[in-house]
């Protein structure tokens, strides 16, 4: 198994701009070192923005980018998840006027959470289950320079807790090799990110990378028991989540004989529409698919 540490890290999903620092094969189990969306600055709970504000990184670490052999632009990448390690503690930070509650924060606040047995934290006598999730995990775009605060259809910082150990996810290759990387990993995180952050962690995460050869999808695409999703980010929740229920609209026309009509009732019956998080740069919604509808492959 590759494993590629956590000092390789970059900050932008590049369309012309980004080195691999390491090359694997299609079908590879790879192991990502990643540090927390801090980059491990947040050492005590008496820190502040102004301690490292100089030190801090220009946006999410992000552990990569792995150039996968055989992958070309109109193919996918497919990425299984197959485990999430947690590291020994959790980090959250708040600050009046950053994030959806930013106008309810009075001042900055820091708090630190060992980790018990990898499974929970203590906060204030409450006990909270990890359920670490996968914040940012994407491919190079087809254009542009996306930093990695920001999701778009190359996927990056979707921050969708349901990216954890057992799903699958699709992205579209626009660039030789994919370049794919993740990272900004949370123990624990609810629908919307409302402060701006999760159970903050570093991590490692082991996937599998292979090639979907002259098939893509627009947005990225998550499975997981047969069930399918779609995650899409725009401006606003309105126009993510339409993106969201068109797409799989299309999905399914490509991948079943049941007529346009009829999906649309079926996507009413059994079609969840969930926010993903509203703090990023763009907004990001999913589209799910409540149950199974046959055997459906990408």
């Amino acid at each position: 198994m590759k494993e590629i540490a956590e000092k390789h890290q970059f900050y932008s999903f590049d369309a012309q701009g980004m080195e691999p620092v390491e090359r694997v094969g299609d079908g590879d189990i790879v192991r990502f070192h990643t540090q927390d969306c801090y980059a491990g600055l947040l050492k005590t709970e008496q820190t502040r923005r102004e301690d490292i504000v100089h030190l801090g990184p220009p946006a999410n670490p992000t552990t990569g980018p792995v150039y996968v052999e055989g992958a070309e632009p109109g193919d996918t990448l497919k990425v299984e998840v197959l485990a999430i390690y947690p590291g020994d503690h959790g980090t959250m930070r708040v600050r009046p006027s950053v994030g959806a509650l930013g106008d309810a924060v009075e001042k900055e606040h820091v708090r630190i959470f060992p980790i018990h047995s990898t499974e929970w934290i203590d906060f204030d006598g409450l006990r909270v289950e990890l359920r670490p999730m996968i914040g940012v995990i994407g491919v190079a775009p087809k254009e542009g320079n996306w930093d990695t605060d920001t999701p778009y259809q190359h996927g990056g910082n979707m921050d969708n807790r349901d990216i954890t150990a057992g799903c699958t996810l699709y992205f579209p290759v626009h660039q030789p090799g994919a370049l794919f990387g993740l990272g900004d990993v949370h123990g624990q995180m609810g629908d919307g990110e409302v402060c701006i952050c999760g159970l903050e962690m570093a991590a490692t995460v082991d996937v599998r990378l292979s090639v979907v050869k002259g098939r893509q999808e627009a947005w990225p695409f998550w499975e997981r028991d047969g069930r399918w999703s779609v995650m899409c980010s725009e401006k606003t929740l309105d126009e993510a989540a339409k993106d969201a229920r068109y797409a799989m609209l299309d999905f399914l026309k490509k991948r079943t004989t049941i007529p346009n009509d009829e999906l649309t009732m079926l996507l009413s019956l059994i079609g969840d529409t969930a926010v993903c998080q509203v703090v990023d740069p763009l907004q990001t919604v999913r589209f799910t698919l409540r149950q199974g509808i046959g055997q459906i492959a990408f």
